[in-house]
């Protein structure tokens, strides 16, 4: 009997012994996954977040990785005539009804043409992919201005090797003033010091993303000849390109800002004072972006969003004859879409 005691007193102690190691504390209860589609609280973020920012992506309607406008319908519209007389100015171009996925004007939008500074839509998404994708960067990483970003020509903020810039405020720069010596910066910095290698980082991602007619040669869509090489996409690629870059809400916040100023606080430089190229932001209801581009063989082009009452449109225009036709075609083309 005094065995049999014994015996199974030795086993409760190792049943407590197994008990005390494997209980969950009712204190610190196990967290619970989110449900799908849930979205985690930035309070909730783990360690890897970036100091005071979370680079949340907002997807439209889960955009494809790829595009594929086979997908999309095409109601057949025909253009009003007053509309339809601008449309005749422009190279190529396309309206989207982005949030019901219906293409609702087309003008050769699948063929590769010059897009000028139009081109910054993609050096704007490398950006944003690599802020993402680095747990070691934010947007508030500090880039200093080199002596071969400064030498860059055409419409800049005039870069000075003196200068420390964010990467923030280098998106807000090329977004709003649309500045070469920015995006060349960008480009250098993300490049660590190879422009060439951004540029195919830049080829790379139009590939995966199935963009398959456009080229990049350079982060700023400056031509350096009028006979050389061109940033080239098509209109399709365009749009989607600019689908893309709204899911980011600070490339919006710049991209839909009409001015803004850089050097307030550095006594050495006098403000700059930048006033956006897209001045569809200021003068019509719901445009929010995107980019402007002009070269003398581009022309005039612009790829341009624009959301009204929970209903997103994207147009985009190129080979226009002057800025003044072409905002007057993408206005044209907004007030007719939101009839449709």
């Amino acid at each position: 009997m005094k065995l049999i005691l014994i015996v199974a007193a030795v086993i409760l102690a190792h049943v407590f012994l197994l008990w005390s190691i494997f209980r969950t504390d009712p204190a610190s209860p196990l967290p619970t996954p989110p449900a799908p589609g849930e979205q985690v609280d930035a309070a909730d973020a783990t360690d890897q977040a970036k100091p005071e920012e979370i680079q949340e992506r907002r997807p439209l309607a889960q955009v494809d990785e790829r595009m594929n406008f086979d997908r999309f319908s095409r109601p057949n519209l025909t253009l009003s005539g007053a509309v339809a007389e601008l449309a005749e100015d422009c190279r190529a171009g396309l309206l989207v009804d982005w949030s019901n996925r219906r293409v609702l004007w087309e003008k050769d939008a699948a063929r590769a043409v010059p897009i000028a500074s139009m081109a910054k839509m993609m050096t704007a998404l490398r950006l944003m992919e690599e802020v993402d994708r680095r747990a070691d960067w934010s947007l508030q990483t500090p880039v200093r201005v080199t002596r071969s970003a400064a030498a860059v020509g055409g419409r800049q903020v005039w870069l000075d090797p003196r200068e420390t810039f964010t990467l923030d405020e280098l998106l807000k720069i090329i977004m709003i003033h649309s500045a070469n010596d920015a995006a060349y910066l960008i480009a250098e910095f993300i490049g660590e010091g190879r422009v060439e290698g951004f540029v195919e980082s830049m080829n790379q991602r139009a590939r995966e993303l199935g963009m398959a007619q456009a080229e990049f040669v350079n982060p700023h869509g400056l031509d350096t000849r009028a006979d050389g090489p061109q940033n080239r996409a098509s209109a399709y690629e365009l749009a989607w390109l600019a689908a893309r870059l709204l899911e980011y809400p600070r490339v919006v916040h710049w991209s839909s800002t009409w001015t803004s100023s850089i050097r307030d606080d550095d006594a050495r430089f006098d403000r700059f004072d930048l006033v956006n190229t897209n001045r569809l932001v200021h003068s019509l209801s719901g445009v929010d972006g995107m980019k402007t581009g002009y070269t003398g063989v581009a022309g005039f082009c612009l790829t341009a969003t624009c959301r009204r009452d929970g209903r997103r449109l994207i147009a985009v225009v190129t080979g226009s004859p002057s800025a003044d036709a072409r905002n007057r075609l993408v206005e044209a083309l907004f007030e007719w879409g939101y009839q449709q």
